[in-house]
Order: C-alpha cells, then structure tokens, then sequence
C-alpha cells in the first residue's frame, strides 16, 4: 500500500512536528511540513502531495492567499486543501465561507483522530 503524501503549511513548528510524528506512526502518511508561505507554491509544485493542511494565520502570505494561489495553477488545482486556524474571528468565518469551493476547513485544537478522520474524508471524494 501506497502510503499518503500530506504536506503541512503552518508556522506552528511545534504543532507540524507532533502532526508528522503521529501521522507517520500509523504507518498510512509521509508528512512533510513547511512553516515559510512564502515557500508553499514551490514545494507543492516539487512534493505532489495527496493532500494539503493549511493554516490560516501566517507571517507573509496567509493561508487564504496561498489557497488562492493553489487553485490558479494547473498544476497544484486539484490537490485537497484543508484550511486550519485557531483564531475563529468573524473575519475568518467570512473568508471561510468565501472559500468553501476550494477547500475544507477545521478549526484548531485538532486530534490527530478528526485529522485522520478529514483526511479520509478527503481523499475519498
């Protein structure tokens, strides 16, 4: 069996690395992760990842402009993107919404069960 590439973009070093090392352990995922936005377009482009984790607030480009990005390009359109963020303003909600066409969204905390549980969810539609 093929294991899942997952690509993690979110400045969270510590967060990145226990998704990695928890998705790994199942033995179902190679995670690599990414914590620049500045640095997403291009390493999507290189990793072809099933799917993407993406959170929202980040220094430099957020979350909804690598997103926009994302879906532009031919190459990266049809890669599953799941927006995350812990910061739920009415702000997000709104962009959120603007969004859903292009993604899925999960608010933070996370188990790694429900990620787990989106990433199915995902990949088998």
């Amino acid at each position: 069996m093929d294991k899942k590439k997952i690509l993690t973009i979110d400045d969270e070093k510590d967060f990145t690395r226990i998704l990695k090392m928890s998705l790994e352990k199942t033995g179902k995922y190679e995670v690599t992760t990414e914590s620049e936005s500045k640095n997403a377009l291009d390493l999507v482009k290189k990793l072809k990842p099933d799917l993407i984790f993406l959170d929202i607030l980040m220094p430099g480009l957020n979350g909804f402009q690598v997103l926009d990005l994302l879906k532009k390009d031919k190459e990266t359109v049809d890669i599953p993107v799941v927006m995350l963020t812990a910061a739920l303003t009415d702000e997000i909600k709104t962009e959120v919404i603007k969004h859903l066409d292009k993604c899925s969204y999960m608010e933070k905390p996370v188990t790694i069960s429900m990620l787990e549980d989106k990433i199915v969810e995902m990949l088998s539609t």
